[in-house]
């Protein structure tokens, strides 16, 4: 009879664990859907290149193009955890810096947003071309800028998430990709719009209301509860024959 008891104990413990973890967990990950980055790289640098000193300009290809002073990247793909703020998502285009009658260019191509943290999301472009001094660069995925997002701004349920104006600035890498800049100097702010496909949201769209059916978790613990009752009733009957036998 006490390893029977023991057998029922353990048996139990295992059904405890087994509970879906869906029952109380809220995943934050989500699909990105589509989106766009809207960056103007830096102003002073643009007015540099079309300027008189460089005479030069840029051009815009890949689906990105030019419009109220910024640059905009779209097709955005990857995925977000507004939970732990960490994910990646990519956009498509490049823009390309000429001036000097070509002697000097700057490609910036697919940038890629890496979110770290939940207020730190680092900016990786794709740069090309030919400094100053004839070197050629050819660095793909640079940590090019550092972004510094506002306490909260991944706290939404909004399957759209808008960050604008995000204050950045030029990184070690990106310094020395981009030239004439240094580490920390300011860039132009950057605007993000990206549309999300959330697990969260599904979970909470599917969560108990006073009128809606019992949800999966409570009807997994009733079932469990209805067992144990059967395993006491089947052990009072066990020992009542037992001692109807002796």
């Amino acid at each position: 009879m006490r390893r029977l008891v023991t057998a029922v104990v353990v048996a139990l413990m295992f059904a405890v664990g087994a509970v879906p973890a869906s029952a109380t967990a809220e995943p934050g990950m989500c699909q990105v859907e589509n989106g766009r980055l809207d960056w103007g790289v830096k102003k002073e640098f643009r007015d540099y290149i079309a300027g008189p000193v460089a005479n030069g300009s840029w051009l815009e290809g890949g689906g990105a193009s030019f419009q109220g002073g910024r640059f905009r990247w779209a097709s955005a793909s990857g995925t977000l955890d507004r939970t732990t703020g960490t994910g990646l998502v990519g956009f498509i285009g490049s823009v390309t810096f000429s001036g000097h009658a070509g002697a000097v260019t700057r490609t910036l191509a697919n940038p890629e947003l890496q979110f770290v943290s939940p207020t730190t999301v680092y900016l990786l472009v794709d740069v090309s071309g030919v400094k100053s001094d004839g070197t050629k660069v050819a660095s793909p995925g640079v940590q090019f800028a550092a972004l510094s997002l506002p306490t909260g701004a991944l706290d939404t349920t909004e399957p759209t998430l808008a960050l604008v104006d995000v204050p950045a600035v030029l990184t070690a890498q990106g310094a020395t990709v981009f030239g004439g800049y240094a580490a920390g100097d300011a860039l132009d702010p950057v605007s993000i719009t990206i549309t999300l496909a959330c697990s969260s949201t599904a979970a909470a769209s599917a969560s108990p209301t006073a009128s809606s059916p019992m949800s999966p978790g409570l009807l997994t613990w009733l079932v469990l509860a209805l067992g144990v009752i059967a395993i006491i009733l089947v052990l009072i009957g066990l020992v009542f024959l037992r001692r109807r036998a002796s």
